[in-house]
């Protein structure tokens, strides 16, 4: 059949306007954004000097994760309370490096589920002063990393703040696990997955928070 001639169709008809309508329940927002800004400013703060390996800063930041685990009565997950120490063999000057992976857990209700965990990741290093891969002109400025990746462990931690605090608490286990190393090659999760705190069998997925915003 063939088409109708563009000077024989009819006139187009002009949309209907629909009136607005105001939504039938307006619920608050889930997560705090209050608490998510405050996780960014303490992480990407000018006192954390970008959480490079090996400093003070990295350390007061892993510091500040384990307390908010506590606080929000996670059980500890690591190999040592909450954290999985291990050591880099390099760290910004070369020497070898102490760190550690941060590990909560939120023990799921139901008893088959509760021994199979969702793993919840995010990673709280950074470039420090540029190291390793600053562009040149950066180096020896400090790299905050509000959004690679303290914004990741703000959502996180806001996560496991809702899942723990609201009822009914979630049937399946959930690691909630904050990774370092991972701006020199993933070292920190490589760590995990080769040497995870529950038996590498019973894991079920795991969903990482990187630069989510």
């Amino acid at each position: 059949m063939a088409a109708t001639p563009a000077a024989e169709r009819a006139t187009v008809v002009a949309a209907l306007a629909m009136a607005n309508r105001k939504a039938l329940v307006d619920l608050p927002p889930a997560f705090s954004s209050t608490a998510l800004r405050e996780h960014v400013a303490f992480l990407a703060s000018p006192e954390r000097e970008g959480r490079g390996i090996g400093t003070k800063g990295l350390e007061a930041a892993g510091e500040y994760i384990t307390a908010q685990f506590k606080a929000m009565g996670l059980e500890p997950g690591g190999t040592s309370g909450y954290l999985q120490p291990f050591t880099l063999a390099k760290g910004p000057d070369g020497a070898p490096a102490n760190t550690a992976n941060i590990v909560g857990l939120l023990r799921g209700t139901k008893p088959e589920l509760a021994q199979a965990p969702l793993i919840v990741s995010a990673h709280y290093d950074h470039l420090g002063r540029g190291w390793p891969d600053a562009r040149a002109a950066d180096a020896g400025q400090v790299h905050h990393g509000a959004d690679d990746n303290a914004s990741g462990v703000a959502v996180m931690l806001e996560a496991a703040r809702l899942l723990a605090s609201t009822e009914p608490r979630p049937k399946r286990s959930i690691l909630f696990v904050a990774v370092t190393g991972e701006e020199n090659g993933l070292r920190g999760s490589g760590r995990f997955a080769k040497n995870p705190t529950v038996p590498k069998g019973q894991l079920v997925a795991n969903v990482n928070m990187d630069m989510p915003v």
